[in-house]
């Protein structure tokens, strides 16, 4: 089963898990890491160790921004673990879906970075041809 430590800024992990459980069901293997400004970052640091340990072999680390705090623990871990840790960030709803679905086991990680590239995994918008569309989607 894939393995997956969602961290961010405030309670961006946190609050991605509890969307995630409510739309694919609740996973032990789905993690969240808040981090809050106020812990050190070597507190933060080993916070975040302890969770991939915990989590075992093979661990995804989602992150909120590349270059801010989290992430950049992140990278200092991966570092000592390259082989371990698969490190993305810009995770949202529809990535951790794609990777809770998909079956990753044996992929490098360019691989998987290939695979998330899909346009559909991103921001999109609504558009409407016309008002018909809308209140068909209403009703």
């Amino acid at each position: 089963m894939t393995k997956i430590l969602i961290t961010g800024h405030g309670n961006f992990a946190s609050g991605l898990v509890s969307n995630l459980s409510l739309i694919a069901g609740e996973n032990s293997e789905l993690i969240a890491l808040d981090y809050n400004g106020m812990d050190s970052l070597e507190n933060f640091s080993e916070k975040m160790n302890q969770k991939v340990s915990q989590l075992g072999e093979r661990v995804f680390i989602l992150t909120d921004i590349k270059g801010g705090t989290p992430f950049n623990v992140a990278y200092h871990l991966k570092a000592s673990n390259p082989d371990n840790i698969l490190l993305f960030a810009g995770v949202n709803t529809p990535v951790v879906l794609e990777i809770l679905v998909h079956n990753f086991d044996g992929k490098s990680e360019e691989e998987v970075y290939q695979q998330l590239q899909r346009p559909e995994l991103f921001l999109t918008r609504a558009e409407f041809k016309n008002i018909v569309d809308i209140e068909d989607e209403i009703d």
